[in-house]
């Protein structure tokens, strides 16, 4: 599933929530959570790698197949990179 066109993040490490809203066709709302933050750096360019947690319920509403969901759990791993 891909989201293009906007960006649906809001907030600032430790905590970045995502929203999909209507009238969009994939929907759902989940947060992730930093666990650990690391830093690489190339020249002027830094690389922010975080891992954590992502907890949420995004619906999908597919032609012919229906209403697809997917659920992450506070249990599965998560990452969120920022390129600067």
């Amino acid at each position: 599933m891909y989201a293009l066109g906007f960006n649906p993040l809001s907030g600032q490490l430790p905590t970045i929530a995502a929203l999909l809203a209507s009238p969009l066709p994939i929907q759902g709302s989940g947060t992730f959570t930093a666990r650990l933050t690391s830093t690489e750096t190339n020249g002027a360019c830094s690389t922010v790698t975080t891992a954590g947690t992502f907890t949420g319920l995004f619906r999908a509403q597919f032609a012919g197949w229906g209403t697809r969901s997917v659920k992450f759990n506070p249990a599965d791993d998560a990452r969120y990179r920022e390129d600067h």
